[in-house]
C-alpha cells in the first residue's frame, strides 16, 4: 500500500482514525445505557421502592424483572435468582457483553459479542 493515509482520488479520508471513532462510540453508547438505567430506576413505571409491598418484597428481584421485562438487560449486573439459589433460576442474565468494560487497558476496543 502506497498511501496508508487515504485514497487516490474519488474517495473522502477519515477525520479521525477509526479506533477513535469506535472507542468514542461505545463510550456514548455505554454512556446512553448507563442514562437510561438511572432514569427507569428513578422515574421509570416499576415501583421497586418496598412500598405497598408484601413481606415477601424483594428490590433485586423487582429491579431484574423490570429491567428484564423492558428489554434492558445492560441495566442488570447480576442475576439475583441464580445467586441466592442455584436451583431457582428464573432467568438467565443474558446481557450480551455491555456491562463487561468495552476496552482494555491499552485503550483498544475489544470485541464485543452482540
Amino acid at each position: 500500500m502506497e498511501n496508508a493515509a487515504g485514497c487516490s482520488a474519488g474517495y473522502g479520508d477519515y477525520i479521525i482514525g477509526m479506533e477513535e471513532y469506535l472507542q468514542a462510540y461505545f463510550e456514548a453508547v455505554q454512556q446512553d445505557q448507563e442514562y437510561s438505567c438511572q432514569y427507569e430506576k428513578n422515574y421509570g413505571d416499576c415501583i421497586c421502592n418496598g412500598e405497598n409491598q408484601g413481606d415477601d418484597f424483594n428490590a433485586e428481584y423487582c429491579e431484574y424483572d423490570c429491567y428484564m421485562g423492558k428489554g434492558m438487560e445492560y441495566c442488570v449486573d447480576k442475576n439475583p435468582y441464580e445467586e441466592n439459589n442455584g436451583n431457582n433460576n428464573k432467568h438467565s442474565n443474558n446481557n450480551n457483553g455491555w456491562n463487561n468494560s468495552n476496552y482494555n487497558n491499552n485503550n483498544t476496543i475489544k470485541s464485543l459479542s452482540v
